[in-house]
C-alpha cells in the first residue's frame, strides 16, 4: 500500500494567493482546501453571496486538520483526524520497539569488541583502559553522562531518537530579565509522548525549586509560572495542556517552527551559546517564565536581596535609565509629585530595596442596566464619607514603577491584603493637560469600557447559543475599580474631606498575554485559532449591538487556570475585582481595551473616533468569518465609511 502523502498550504495550483493561506496536516490534495475548493466552485457556477445554499455552507465549521466544512463539526478537528493523530501515537510506539532492540544488538556488539580487545591487550601484556568506570559492566552507560547535553547530541547522533520519548530543555527566567538566571541554569527532562505538558512543567519546576528553595528558603507554586519559547515567545491558546507529542507536532510544523523555534535559550553572561537547530532528535527548548514579583509579595523577607537578585530589578533606583516604552523620560519622578499628598513619608530606605507607602481611599459604585448595557459611575460625596467612616479603605503602594505605557504607569498595590495592578493616567494627548478632572474622566471611561464589555460578553455568548453558533466560550474582561485618595484634614476647627489623585485598580496578573487587535492597526496572526475567530467575531458583534456606533480595539488577553480564579470573598464584594470566569474553566481574561466610537468629539484614551472605526473596518474585511455569518452580523463591506477621519495625536497600545 502506498503511503499517503500530505499537501497541507491552502494554495490553488497557479494562483496561490487566491487560497485561505490556511495550513492542513492531513489535507491529502494539492491546490485550495476543500472549503476554498467549495467556494471557488460557488463563484464559477455565478452563485449569489446571499444564496441560501451558499450562506448554510459558509456557516459550517472547518477541521483544522484536513481543511473539510462539516455543518455539524463541534469542535476543530473532524474525526478522521482525531484518529490519524492517536495513530500517530501509536505507530510511534511500535516503531520505539523496534529501534530499541536495535539499540540493544548494537550495543551488545560493542561491548563484545571491547570485551576482544580486552583480550587481546592481556594477551600482549599491555595495559588495559576500561572504557567505563569501575564497577560498572560493559556496554553500560555513566547516569551521570546521560543527563549531559553533549551525551544526547552524541546519543541522537549514534541511534537516533527513541520515538516515544522527546527531550525538552528548561531555562529559568525570573521575573523582568531576559535571560536564564545562572544560578538555577537549565534543566533537561526526558518525556513520554503521551506525558501532559501541564504535568512536565511541574516536574520542571520541582527541579528548578530544588535551587530557588537552597538559594531563597522560597518555592514558586505552579501558577506562578508559565512556559514560553526562547526570546519570550508566548505559546498559542490551547497548547498549555496538551499530550508531549501533540505539543512537539504542533510547533515543529513548517508553518510554525520558523517564529517559535528560531531561537535557543539566551544564557548568562560568559555561557556558551550555539545557533538554533544545530542539536538532532527530537528537542524543544522552552523558557520557563517565573513570576518573581507574585513570589516576593508573599515573602518580604526577599526584598532584603533585591540588589543580589538582578534579574528580578525593573529599574535601578541608581541609575537614570528607564523601562523601555516610557514617555515621560527625563521628567521629574511621578513618585515626587502631588499624587502621594497625604501619604507617609517617602524617606528612610536605603536605595533597591521596596519602600510601600500606605494609601487610604474610596471607591466608585459602578452599576450596569442589565436590559441595556448603560453604565453609571456614582463616587460618595465629602459629607457621606465624613459621616460613614467605613467607606474609607486603607492599602498600601509601593513607590517603584512596575510598568509604564503610553498613557500609564502602572504601580504594585495591596488592597484588603490582596495583590493589585494600580494604574494613573500620564498622558492624554498632545496639548491635553493631565490634571485630576480630566484623569478622573479617562479612568472612568475605562472602567465603564471593561464593564460594559462584561455585559456584551454575555449577550455575545447568548446569540451564539441561540443560533447553535459553536464559539470560544470561556473569556471575558477584567473587574476594575476606581479608587480616590482621600485625606481628613480639620481646618477652622472642622473636619474635611480632601480628595486626591485618581486610580483605577485591577488583579495583578502575569506578564505574558495574547494580542489580538491593535489600537490603529490590526496585523493578521500567522495562526489562526478558534480564539482568534472568536475575538474577532465578538468585535463584530459590539459594532452591531452598538448601532455601528462603537468598536472595541487593542484586545489582549491572559490566559487562566481555575487555581488562578479564585480571590478573598470579602475584597472581592468590597473591590469588584475577581478576576475570574463564571464558566469556572481555564479561560481568558482580556484587560486594556480601547474603545472606538462615532462621537463628533470623541473621549476616552486611545479613542480615535471615525478613523479608528474605519481602520477596524478595513481590517476587519479580511477577518470576518464563519462565526460572523453564523451570527447574522451585518457585511463590514456595505458599512459607510467615506466621511473623513478624526485627526487625534496617537495614543498607542498601553
Amino acid at each position: 500500500m502506498s503511503e499517503t502523502v500530505f499537501h497541507p498550504a491552502c494554495a490553488p495550483i497557479g494562483r496561490p494567493e487566491d487560497g485561505c493561506g490556511g495550513v492542513f496536516e492531513f489535507k491529502t490534495s494539492e491546490g485550495p482546501c476543500a472549503r476554498c475548493a467549495r467556494l471557488e466552485k460557488f463563484d464559477a457556477e455565478g452563485v449569489p453571496s446571499n444564496d441560501p445554499d451558499r450562506e448554510a455552507f459558509e456557516a459550517y465549521i472547518q477541521c483544522h486538520g484536513c481543511g473539510v466544512a462539516l455543518k455539524r463539526l463541534a469542535i476543530d478537528l473532524c474525526g478522521n483526524c482525531h484518529k490519524l493523530r492517536k495513530d500517530d501515537v501509536a505507530e510511534a510506539n511500535d516503531r520505539s520497539r523496534a529501534d530499541r532492540a536495535a539499540i540493544v544488538a548494537q550495543q551488545t556488539k560493542q561491548a563484545e569488541r571491547m570485551e576482544a580487545r580486552r583480550i587481546a591487550a592481556q594477551a600482549q601484556q599491555r595495559p588495559f583502559i576500561a572504557p567505563t568506570p569501575p564497577g560498572m559492566p560493559l556496554g553500560t552507560i555513566s547516569p551521570n553522562l546521560m543527563t549531559t547535553p553533549g551525551f544526547q547530541q552524541s546519543r541522537a547522533a549514534m541511534y537516533g531518537p527513541s520515538h516515544d520519548e522527546i527531550d525538552i530543555r528548561f531555562g529559568a527566567v525570573f521575573g523582568k530579565s531576559k535571560s536564564i538566571d545562572s544560578r538555577v541554569g537549565i534543566v533537561m527532562l526526558t518525556c513520554k509522548v503521551d506525558e501532559s505538558m501541564t504535568d512536565i512543567k511541574a516536574r520542571a519546576l520541582a527541579r528548578v525549586n530544588d535551587s530557588i528553595l537552597t538559594r531563597y528558603q522560597v518555592t514558586v507554586a505552579v501558577e506562578q509560572s508559565d512556559l514560553r519559547f526562547p526570546g519570550g515567545i508566548q505559546l498559542d491558546d490551547g497548547t498549555r495542556n496538551l499530550a508531549c507529542l501533540a505539543f512537539y507536532n504542533y510547533y515543529t510544523a513548517p508553518a510554525r517552527k520558523a517564529h517559535y523555534m528560531s531561537k535557543q535559550l539566551s544564557r548568562a553572561a560568559g555561557s556558551r551559546s550555539g545557533k538554533a537547530g544545530n542539536i538532532p532528535g527530537r528537542l524543544i527548548e522552552l523558557e520557563l517564565w517565573l513570576d518573581w514579583d507574585w513570589v516576593e509579595d508573599g515573602n518580604p523577607h526577599l526584598a532584603t536581596k533585591k540588589k543580589r537578585v538582578r534579574v528580578n530589578s525593573i529599574v535601578d533606583e541608581n541609575s537614570s535609565k528607564r523601562l523601555r516604552g516610557s514617555t515621560s523620560t527625563g521628567s521629574p519622578s511621578l513618585l515626587a509629585s502631588s499624587q502621594f499628598a497625604g501619604l507617609s513619608s517617602l524617606g528612610g530606605a536605603a536605595a533597591g530595596d521596596e519602600q510601600w507607602d500606605k494609601i487610604s481611599y474610596v471607591t466608585a459604585e459602578v452599576s450596569i442596566n442589565g436590559d441595556n448595557g448603560i453604565v453609571d459611575v456614582v463616587w460618595p460625596t465629602c459629607a457621606e464619607i465624613l459621616e460613614d467612616p467605613k467607606l474609607i479603605y486603607v492599602g498600601k503602594i509601593c513607590r517603584t514603577e512596575l510598568a509604564s505605557g503610553s498613557s500609564k504607569v502602572v504601580f504594585k498595590g495591596n488592597l484588603e491584603g490582596m495583590p493589585y495592578a494600580l494604574k494613573k493616567i500620564v498622558y492624554l494627548g498632545k496639548d491635553v493637560e493631565v490634571t485630576r478632572k480630566s484623569a478622573l474622566s479617562a479612568l472612568t471611561h475605562e472602567v465603564i469600557a471593561l464593564t460594559q464589555g462584561q455585559w456584551f460578553t454575555e449577550q455575545f455568548r447568548l446569540r451564539a447559543e441561540a443560533n447553535d453558533v459553536v464559539i470560544y466560550k470561556h473569556f471575558d474582561f477584567t473587574k476594575a475599580v476606581l479608587l480616590r485618595e482621600v485625606t481628613k484634614r480639620t481646618e477652622d476647627g472642622d473636619e474635611v474631606i480632601k480628595l486626591g489623585s485618581v486610580w483605577i485598580a485591577e488583579p495583578r496578573r502575569a506578564v505574558t498575554f495574547t494580542k489580538y487587535s491593535g489600537t490603529i492597526t490590526h496585523p493578521r496572526p500567522s495562526l489562526l485559532t478558534m480564539v482568534h475567530k472568536t475575538i474577532y467575531a465578538f468585535a463584530h458583534y459590539i459594532f452591531d449591538a452598538s448601532k455601528q456606533q462603537m468598536v472595541y480595539t487593542d484586545l489582549q488577553g491572559e490566559s487562566i487556570a481555575p487555581s488562578e480564579q479564585t480571590l478573598d470573598s470579602r475584597t472581592a464584594y468590597q473591590l469588584g475585582t475577581e478576576a475570574m470566569l463564571d464558566t469556572g474553566k481555564d479561560g481568558i481574561i482580556l484587560f486594556d481595551p480601547m474603545v472606538q466610537t462615532l462621537d463628533e468629539n470623541p473621549t476616552g484614551v486611545g479613542n480615535w473616533g471615525r478613523e479608528g472605526i474605519e481602520k477596524w473596518a478595513e481590517a476587519h474585511k479580511d477577518q470576518c468569518g464563519d462565526i460572523c455569518a453564523a451570527l447574522g452580523l451585518s457585511s463590514i463591506s456595505e458599512w459607510d465609511a467615506s466621511t473623513t477621519g478624526t485627526d487625534r495625536e496617537d495614543d498607542d497600545d498601553d
